[in-house]
């Protein structure tokens, strides 16, 4: 398939799988298509799992070097499965840059950022990660635009169970892995507080009816975050990363005035209202339907007599991870929303926020020089000497 562009009428739910080569995005990509023949075992005679749309491999090694778009036949998910971010190959910035263009190109319901449970951040990983919140970010100076209900975190390959340490060990252990990749994405994607990420973790699943009952409560997470017939997400903030160090460069070398810089930083401000609107709507309607879900499982725990399996401990500990996030994310985006709006009856000449845009790009620039090598051959301009 050429893009989501193909996908007209019936409306359909359009998911960009993206992450860190190894986290398991081509076969998330497979469960969400719920091929019948996929979900059953076995293989074909060349050994390849029977029903794989999206090119599967055990290792590190990327079986993905571009962007492939593949529309389910049983669900209305359509789903984008994208080269890994830390690639081994050295090609993070040019398919770092091709994910951003098409999120941004296509009417993208939602990103989902998939992460190993069973490795931990390699340096191409962090570094191609930072670059990924630079993206995310309208301008040199913001905070990465992460909308709970359009930009969720997948950990994957969750290779625990409560047989192992006991329904309640289980749920410990758990949390404390939702934790910790909130803490390490957040610290790479540049967000002051870690619990405004909105985790969906995501066990094991070999047997066919753990695939079947796997699926079955991730649809049910993306139908409250994603509900059939909303709107698309808004990426008008997005940046690709050669529009991250062409601005940055910019900056340093004084080539913005600042005249140009106050009508640009009025317009990023406008379209931050327009998306800040949009995000309180999206995060209360998910907020609800958390909160009706919380109270089904809290029944459905009595009706069992308080004996839970895995996927319900996990689907349980997700509507908690889910309701703070969403509820940061409301109350962040009702503070700023104001100070946004003032912000566009301020002066033409604003020197103080150009002064400080130059000082963020030059430190940016400077961070660059670190890990160039570490992002491949496409790797951005090293900063003149000043």
């Amino acid at each position: 398939m050429d893009g989501f562009e193909t996908y007209g009428t019936p409306r359909v739910r359009r998911l960009v799988l993206t992450g860190p080569t190894g986290a398991g995005k081509s076969w998330l990509g497979n469960l969400l298509l719920e091929n019948d023949l996929w979900l059953k075992p076995g293989v074909d005679e060349k050994g390849k799992k029977r029903g794989e749309v999206f090119t599967t491999s055990p290792g590190q090694e990327s079986q993905t070097d571009k962007i492939s778009y593949h529309k389910s036949e049983v669900n209305d998910f359509a789903v984008g499965d994208t080269p890994g971010l830390g690639d081994t190959k050295g090609n993070s910035i040019e398919y770092l840059d091709d994910i951003i263009t098409a999120v941004k190109d296509s009417d993208v319901d939602a990103v989902l950022l998939v992460m190993n449970a069973l490795s931990r951040m390699t340096a191409a990983v962090k570094e191609s990660t930072r670059c990924l919140g630079e993206c995310l970010k309208r301008s040199v100076d913001a905070e990465p635009d992460i909308d709970p209900t359009r930009i969720i975190v997948v950990l994957n390959r969750i290779d625990e169970d409560e047989d192992s340490m006991g329904p309640e060990g289980f749920r410990q252990w758990l949390e404390q892995q939702i934790k910790v990749c909130q803490d390490e994405l957040a610290e790479r994607l540049g967000i002051g507080n870690p619990r405004k990420l909105n985790v969906i973790p995501v066990q094991r699943m070999k047997k066919e009816a753990e695939k079947r009952e796997g699926l079955a409560v991730l649809k049910d997470q993306l139908d409250r975050y994603v509900p059939k017939g909303r709107r698309q997400m808004n990426t008008k903030g997005f940046r690709t990363w050669k529009t991250v160090i062409d601005e940055a460069e910019e900056y340093k070398k004084g080539r913005v005035q600042a005249a140009t810089d106050a009508e640009k930083s009025r317009k990023q401000a406008q379209e931050a209202i327009d998306y800040h609107r949009e995000k309180i709507e999206d995060c209360r309607t998910a907020h609800i339907a958390c909160l009706s879900s919380a109270a089904a499982a809290t029944v459905a725990a009595a009706a069992s007599g308080g004996v839970l399996s895995g996927a319900a401990i996990a689907a349980g500990l997700a509507l908690e991870v889910a309701t703070a996030a969403l509820q940061i994310a409301i109350i962040e985006s009702e503070a700023q929303t104001p100070a946004l709006e003032k912000k566009l009856k301020e002066s033409k000449d604003d020197l103080p926020g150009y002064r400080k845009r130059q000082e963020i790009a030059e430190k940016l620039l400077e961070d660059l020089k670190e890990y160039a090598t570490i992002m491949g051959k496409n790797k951005p301009p090293r900063a003149e000497a000043s």
